[in-house]
Formats: C-alpha cells, sequence, structure tokens
C-alpha cells in the first residue's frame, strides 16, 4: 500500500446505485411518535430520524401488519 495517493490524477467513478439508497419524503408524524424516538435517540445515541427508517425497515424485514381495528385515524 502506498503511504500517499495522488487523488487529482484518479478518476473517481461515482457509485451508480446512491440514488436507490434512500429518497427524501415529507412525513406528517404526531408530536407522541416524534418525542418517543427522539428519546430513543437521546439514549441510544442514533439521530432519531434514522431509528424512524430502521424500525420501518424492521416491520417490512419481518412483514409486519398493523392492526387498524379500534384505532382512531
Amino acid at each position: 500500500m502506498k503511504k500517499n495517493y495522488d487523488f487529482l490524477k484518479m478518476k473517481g467513478v461515482k457509485n451508480p446505485y446512491v440514488k436507490n439508497l434512500t429518497k427524501e419524503i415529507k412525513l406528517d408524524l404526531d408530536l407522541d411518535s416524534i418525542r418517543y424516538f427522539q428519546t430513543l435517540s437521546c439514549d441510544i445515541g442514533i439521530e432519531y430520524k434514522t431509528i424512524i427508517n430502521l424500525y420501518i425497515k424492521d416491520c417490512v424485514a419481518s412483514k409486519r401488519h398493523i392492526n387498524f381495528k379500534n384505532k382512531v385515524l
């Protein structure tokens, strides 16, 4: 491995999949939900938006379904 690299001579290639990694959306959440994830964020040291994303990914992976019966929407 070289001690120094000349990055000016190297031609970087952009990751073609970077656009598929995340997508910014607007999401309206109630304040209790936001505060819950913000509290978790303070406790474990991860940004609350990341925790929300991880929770949603876990729901997708486990194919969890929400029971809407008796819920006020």
